[in-house]
């Protein structure tokens, strides 16, 4: 007698393989992947003052912005000249791995939703191939 493979098995096997390799791409990023790619451009740093909300940073236990509202920073350029340095001059480079990190856990969560149904279709039609052998 032929064994002919059910839906539920066919589906549950498709679903394992393409579920289950889209979830370990995207957890396997998520866990170990580049961590240090995620670094805002040079084009597109932000100024100090837009990120007062992710970060603060102390010189000499004082805000930078208040050195630099004061005028006590002093910087020089190529050509060796002093001068005062303005919010305009001092630009933010984010790393944006914890973004990056969450959207990649967010993917395969959704993926281990569908890897989880395709192992629950695949057990069902494991079950049914097998009651079926045994009538």
């Amino acid at each position: 007698m032929k064994r002919k493979i059910n839906a539920f098995l066919l589906i549950g096997m498709i679903g394992i393989f393409v579920a289950g390799s889209q979830f370990a791409v995207h957890y396997g990023k998520a866990v170990w992947g580049p961590k240090d790619i995620w670094w805002t451009p040079m084009p597109l740093t932000v100024p100090l003052s837009e990120t007062s909300n992710d970060f603060k940073i102390f010189l000499n236990n004082e805000l930078l912005d208040n050195h630099i509202e004061r005028g006590a920073l002093f910087s020089s350029d190529h050509a060796g000249q002093k001068y005062r340095v303005v919010p305009e001059d001092i630009r933010v480079g984010l790393n944006n791995w914890h973004k990056v990190k969450a959207q990649f856990l967010n993917v395969s969560l959704f993926s281990a939703f569908f890897l989880g149904l395709s192992v629950a279709f695949f057990i069902t039609g494991v079950m049914q191939m097998v009651k079926t052998k045994k009538e």
